[in-house]
């Protein structure tokens, strides 16, 4: 998978799972964690989940990834809740870099990256998507329709970056609504 911003063969990416699936990317396990810092990345890549426990790491001091200075990139699953706003705005926080989400189908196949002007989630050219009573679709190279699990709208509209591609629009995981909804409630 290719990032959703530009980046030069001489920047260092590093995600945060055993087998990396973005282009350029060394991928590091949890166990190899505290080797990132001797890396040195400019940009890191992984799941949500994966985030959340090396920011844990970073806040108990015992990981300095102030060398990260391009980008975060967050890979989210098909039938994974997206990516929120608070979990978005911890990572600015930490990172101080901007945070893009690539919206990953099976068999790692990237169906969608987030726009740099975070206008929508641009579909890539080897992903066909439809939606089926709301729910998003996706076909990979002549395989059966795939269910994502996300809700949400197609803009074919030019997008605010410069960009003709269509986009993912208002996306959301029914499961997640659900959860914030009980919380409101609690």
């Amino acid at each position: 998978m290719k990032l959703p911003f530009r980046v030069t063969p001489k920047v260092r990416i590093a995600e945060i799972s055993a087998i990396p699936t973005v282009e350029m990317a060394r991928g590091f396990s949890y166990e190899q964690w505290t080797e990132l810092p001797l890396y040195r990345p400019s940009v890191l890549a992984g799941t949500t989940s994966e985030l959340k426990l090396l920011v844990e790491e970073i806040e108990r001091k015992k990981l300095d990834l102030s060398c990260v200075d391009r980008g975060i990139t967050v890979l989210t699953y098909s039938c994974s809740p997206l990516l929120d706003d608070i979990f978005r705005v911890l990572l600015w926080q930490t990172f101080g870099v901007p945070v893009y989400e690539l919206l990953v189908g099976p068999n790692r196949t990237l169906i969608a990256a987030e726009c740099e002007a975070h206008e929508g989630w641009h579909v890539r050219p080897s992903a066909d998507v439809s939606f089926v009573d709301g729910e998003l679709m996706c076909t990979f190279r002549s395989c059966p329709p795939v269910q994502t699990g996300w809700l949400g709208r197609l803009e074919i509209e030019p997008c605010a970056c410069g960009r003709g591609s269509a986009r993912l629009m208002d996306l959301v995981f029914p499961m997640q609504q659900t959860r914030r909804k009980l919380a409101a409630t609690a």
